[in-house]
């Protein structure tokens, strides 16, 4: 399990799974969860059962890492549940945020293509992220004649392929205001919770983090969420965000 130690008020990763959160026991439980992810989605109940022998799930409390850079890249995870950031330290150590996760999707998938160490970390952002961790080398080996399983992980990498050249294309293409607002509009859609004719979604990311990801500084994040909070297009604290019309978010 992950142990974790409290220093100072400081909670420090020593192991490999935090403690006090309880992990899937029952079998039925695991495999309903995977056939819930499309890669094994398809899979019969022999190679189910292999798969089983070769994954992990593991669970991560805020700001606890799940893997940092120039650790060995051997294998690939799916978040199943919380929110994560992927990002990187550029040459002025300035933190870089090039993907974030809410409740679910792959990522670590550079093992699949031969990266051998990382040059990138991945950390929580919220209190009840769960992980599904699987051996990179364990899965080829067992499904390297499956053709349908290779397929439906082709497809999952080139969808990734595609929403980072579009993330480019904003980046080049929209100014810093658009940016950000197109970055809002992207989580509402996918994270959002209808509560009557307004959207509500969780607020985990920092200002300094959306203004990571989105190419801007955090000052400029700043004026653009009070001008859309002055305007009572949306309304925010900590925790939440909330939209009060959609239609104007533009």
């Amino acid at each position: 399990m992950k142990i974790f130690i409290q220093e100072m008020g400081v909670i420090q990763k020593i192991g490999v799974l935090i403690s006090n959160v309880p992990i899937m026991q029952s079998l039925h439980e695991k495999q309903t969860l995977l056939r819930s992810i499309k890669l094994f989605s398809c899979m019969t109940e022999l190679q189910m059962s292999d798969l089983l022998k070769i994954i992990t799930f593991e669970h991560f409390p805020k700001y606890s890492f799940v893997y940092r850079e120039f650790e060995n890249s051997d294998s690939f995870y799916f978040l199943i549940k919380g929110s994560i950031k992927i990002a990187f330290e550029n040459e002025e150590k300035r933190e870089i945020v090039t993907g974030y996760l809410n409740n679910e999707g792959l990522f670590g998938e550079k093992c699949i293509t031969g990266e051998s160490y990382r040059k990138d970390f991945v950390q929580a952002l919220s209190d009840d992220v769960e992980i599904l961790k699987v051996n990179s080398k364990d899965f080829f080996n067992m499904f390297v004649r499956d053709v349908p399983t290779q397929m439906i992980l082709l497809n999952i990498l080139a969808n990734k392929i595609s929403t980072t050249e579009s993330r480019i294309e904003s980046l080049i293409g929209k100014d810093a205001r658009s940016r950000i607002i197109a970055f809002l509009k992207q989580n509402i859609i996918s994270t959002g919770k209808k509560i009557g004719y307004e959207v509500m979604m969780q607020n985990n990311m920092t200002q300094q983090d959306i203004a990571n990801y989105t190419g801007t500084s955090r000052q400029t994040v700043t004026q653009v969420f009070n001008e859309l909070k002055k305007m009572n297009i949306i309304h925010f604290n900590r925790r939440n965000l909330l939209v009060r019309d959609m239609a104007r978010l533009i």
